[in-house]
């Protein structure tokens, strides 16, 4: 018996609609799953985690998939993104940090403004 993990990723990109860059019909969400061994090579491409514990063995990877119901063609969220010219965002701007310190900096002020006044 295998575990099991479902893999939720760009759920907003793929309630948009899409359409095949081959032959132009509106793409599909597919479920796609592969069972992997924590133990074999590919497994360094799988997160194994759950709940704070490692699963061991076998374990059946869930996530989705755009596909083309007229040519069959199919497509990962990262391939459309490459094909419709989606551009690829930092996961942590400099200017996201910058405004973290900055928000912490006015925090530590503002604690430190009212134990001083009151």
């Amino acid at each position: 018996m295998a575990g099991y993990k479902r893999i939720y990723k760009n759920i907003k990109y793929l309630k948009k609609e899409h359409f095949c860059p081959d032959c132009g019909a509106k793409l599909e969400t597919v479920e796609v799953s592969k069972v992997v061994n924590s133990r074999s090579p590919e497994a360094k491409d799988f997160d194994f985690s759950f709940c704070g514990n490692y699963m061991l063995g076998d374990v059946r990877f869930v996530w989705d998939e755009l596909e083309c119901p007229d040519c069959k063609r199919r497509f990962t969220v990262d391939e459309m993104k490459s094909v419709e010219g989606v551009p690829e965002k930092d996961k942590f701007h400099w200017l996201g940090a910058a405004l973290m310190w900055l928000l912490a900096a006015l925090i530590a002020i503002a604690f430190w403004l009212i134990k001083k006044y009151i």
